[in-house]
């Protein structure tokens, strides 16, 4: 959001309230249902209402977010040249953390079971468990979200894409919908040029917002590919390729099951939708009575 304003992409942001809502079964096997405020006191508040006594740890948390952080921006600002004495001194915790996953972190910090589920919950979206997720990284990710708090596009993410469009071509760029890159054109071993599905464009330079495997395992001669990104990649007999499934949930119990409350007017489970108590009545236009919500079908124009 901050970098798009820097650079003249107006989007009508809003601010969301809330960072998240979480809705599953806890470790200990009960329904958990909360709701997590933006801002790192909120957070940490709205923690120990869930999880009474976990304020000392969710400060410790943050404290150690915190730390990651401002060690990671030693690090890129010594582009490349990190003092280790620095590290060890001022970022010790950077180091400890470095090399393990989240869920061994809360483990180690003896952060309340309760407290994991609510925080592990949420990221999940990116497809990587907790023993999976490198703690440095979540660090980033949670501090930055809590502390900042989430903004969506008044107009969905289209508005964004528009935005962005307007906004580049207003700059004197050229943008080619529906144009598929092929391959990457060099001289020797500097790239010099894009092939696409539209012709041929010509540069000294690409940004190419691909993945890495699909670039150096078929858009580039092999004898090109830097040796960093043949072990980085998933190599296998000289291809490379993204592993991923995806796999789709339904729920197999009611909200009721779940122990989710959801207000109603009238709802009764052995009564139907007669609409004899006319609690919810409302106004139609083009009609002379008011109609019983519950059972007036939905129709054209209404």
């Amino acid at each position: 959001r901050n970098i798009m304003d820097a650079y003249g992409v107006k989007v009508d942001w809003l601010r969301v309230p809330d960072c998240f809502r979480v809705i599953t079964k806890g470790s200990d096997g009960q329904v958990l249902d909360a709701t997590m405020p933006d801002t790192i006191e909120a957070f940490i508040d709205k923690m120990e209402y869930y999880v009474p006594g976990s304020r000392p740890k969710m400060v410790e948390l943050f404290d150690l977010f915190q730390e990651i952080l401002d060690g990671i921006a030693y690090i890129t600002a010594s582009n490349g040249h990190a003092d280790s004495n620095v590290l060890k001194a001022k970022y010790p915790n950077l180091l400890r953390t470095g090399a393990y996953c989240t869920k061994k972190v809360f483990e180690a910090m003896k952060l309340p079971k309760k407290c994991q589920d609510i925080l592990s919950t949420y990221w999940s979206y990116l497809g990587v468990d907790m023993e999976h997720l490198a703690f440095i990284h979540y660090a980033a990710m949670v501090h930055k979200y809590v502390s900042r708090g989430a903004y969506i596009p008044a107009h969905t993410s289209h508005e964004i894409s528009v935005a962005m469009t307007e906004r580049f071509r207003e700059l004197g760029g050229e943008i080619w919908f529906n144009c598929r890159a092929e391959e990457f054109l060099f001289d020797g071993d500097r790239c010099c040029g894009v092939k696409t599905n539209l012709g041929q464009v010509d540069c000294d330079y690409v940004l190419a917002n691909i993945n890495p495997d699909i670039i150096y395992g078929k858009m580039i001669p092999k004898e090109l590919v830097p040796e960093r990104e043949k072990k980085l990649s998933a190599a296998c007999d000289g291809k490379y390729g993204g592993r991923m499934i995806t796999a789709y949930f339904c729920l197999d119990k009611t909200a009721e099951e779940l122990g989710i409350k959801i207000p109603t007017l009238c709802y009764l489970p052995k009564v139907n939708e007669i609409g004899a108590c006319r609690v919810c009545v409302v106004q139609v236009e083009g009609e002379e009575r008011m109609c019983a919500s519950c059972n007036t079908p939905a129709a054209e124009g209404m």
